[in-house]
């Protein structure tokens, strides 16, 4: 456990049983996320687990009282959001903060995973702030141990009232749901005032899932069928296969993609984006997933340092996965290429983004290492680094309709990431992490590493 004394340093046990006081960050550049510019010499004040200031530092006069840090030549960004994880061991929620993921989506729910909130709020671990999703719901065979089966329109609605008394904060949805039951989920989940999101079932549309109120739509599945010309074609030859859409099933339906990507027809697409602003339909690419998933051994290294901080058994998997790679690595290249493509066009046509990795669900997504890759691939995309970051930011907070957090303002959550570089010159440089702020704690990088040493000591000893 993470309270044992025998394994949690001094150093950690410090924070973790910390309260937070007043912080000042003095001199530091201001990325405030709310898209305006970066500004230079800027202080942060936070009192408890808020922000009370962030402007220029002449304009604020730090009290006495309160614990300063020199910020001179760092950079300040909100606290990150992956807003797709499927992760599952406790040992290692370091490994977020550490780098500076504050906050995930968990799209495997179970009841447990609330306890790592209550947990971290009375200072048993360091955590990110978790926002839980029910267990997934899908057909009456499902796809993985563990998912809920559906059996039709009545077991649905009985789902997604089990999922809300269990506290689930959003209904899961996978891919192999039935037409009817996905209507009546909708219906009730409407019902309750409960979201729902998560795969498009076979079966039903792009069109119909954004209109029936489906509030994210995760991995892009269906995006580039539903661009093409050869849409009807291409749906029904891919229901037909057993993958049913899931995306650990990507490259064996690669054939169907690539046929999509040579099919696409901007008009088409023009009018679902529109389709999906319209009626507030979120995206979340999780590209770092895709690639994973298509590319596999070609962008894996089974040396990766980032492997000793997971358990044995996930990691050697993964390094088996590296060596045996996937399938034709061109048709995934050309799938994966397009898929960067979709996901620049739907952001220049206004669809809303986030950030997720998936962490867990592909070999190499890294809890809170990939968020990094996430926002590379974003900017390779077509982002700019600073519209890479809000998908990690702001856009989590507003999609969670929690406006006081994802930015850097006077009663914002105290969730940020101080910087050694400019993320806006090289979006890469959110790696380069000095200290986090979580829930108004500062974090210096020796408490960062010395979370890391205890994720690698753990992970080890098990």
């Amino acid at each position: 456990m993470l309270t044992d004394p025998d394994t949690v340093s001094l150093e950690l046990r410090r924070y973790r049983s910390a309260q937070p006081g007043q912080l000042t960050l003095v001199g530091a550049t201001l990325i405030d996320c709310t898209g305006s510019p970066a500004r230079p010499d800027c202080t942060v004040y936070v009192d408890g687990d808020r922000i009370r200031f962030a402007g220029p530092s002449p304009d604020f006069a730090v009290p006495p009282e309160a614990t300063a840090v020199d910020c001179s030549g760092k950079f300040v960004i909100p606290g990150l959001w992956d807003m797709h994880v499927n992760w599952y061991d406790r040992e290692t929620l370091g490994l977020f903060v550490a780098n500076g993921v504050l906050g995930a989506r968990q799209f495997w729910g179970t009841p447990e995973y609330h306890d790592w909130n209550r947990d971290a709020r009375t200072g048993r671990h360091l955590s990110p702030r978790w926002v839980v999703g029910s267990t997934p719901l899908d057909g009456p065979e499902p796809q993985f141990i563990g998912y809920r089966p559906v059996e039709d329109e009545s077991d649905a609605r009985l789902a997604v009232r089990e999922a809300a008394e269990e506290g689930a904060e959003f209904v899961v949805v996978n891919s192999t749901l039935r037409r009817s039951a996905f209507f009546a989920l909708a219906d009730e989940a409407q019902r309750l005032g409960i979201p729902f999101c998560g795969q498009v079932p076979s079966g039903v549309t792009m069109w119909e899932a954004s209109t029936a109120g489906m509030s994210s739509i995760e991995h892009l599945l269906g995006v580039g069928l539903a661009t093409s010309a050869l849409a009807a074609d291409l749906q029904e030859s891919k229901d037909q296969r057993s993958g049913h859409g899931n995306p650990q099933s990507l490259s064996s339906t690669a054939d169907l993609e690539i046929r999509a990507a040579g099919s696409y027809l901007p008009g088409l697409a023009g009018d679902l984006f529109a389709h999906f602003v319209a009626h507030g339909t979120w995206h979340v690419p999780t590209l770092s997933a895709l690639r994973a998933g298509l590319l596999r051994g070609a962008h894996a290294r089974a040396d990766d340092e980032r492997l000793s901080y997971l358990p044995r058994y996930t990691a050697e998997g993964w390094r088996d996965n590296a060596v045996e790679g996937g399938g034709s690595e061109d048709a995934s290249r050309r799938v994966f290429d397009h898929q960067l493509f979709l996901v620049g066009a739907m952001h220049r046509a206004g669809v809303r983004l986030m950030a997720g990795t998936g962490a867990i669900l592909y070999p190499f997504c890294f809890p809170g290492f990939s968020l990094h890759d996430e926002l590379e691939l974003l900017v390779e995309a077509g982002l700019t680094p600073l519209e890479a970051l809000q998908c990690a930011t702001r856009n989590p907070a507003e999609y969670l309709g929690e406006p006081d957090r994802g930015v850097i303002a006077a009663g914002a959550a105290a969730d940020l990431v101080l910087l050694d570089a400019d993320p806006l010159e090289e979006i890469g440089n959110v790696r380069r992490i000095d200290s986090v702020v979580t829930g108004g704690i500062h974090i210096p990088r020796g408490g960062l590493d010395a979370m890391l040493r205890e994720v690698r000591s753990l992970v080890s000893a098990s």
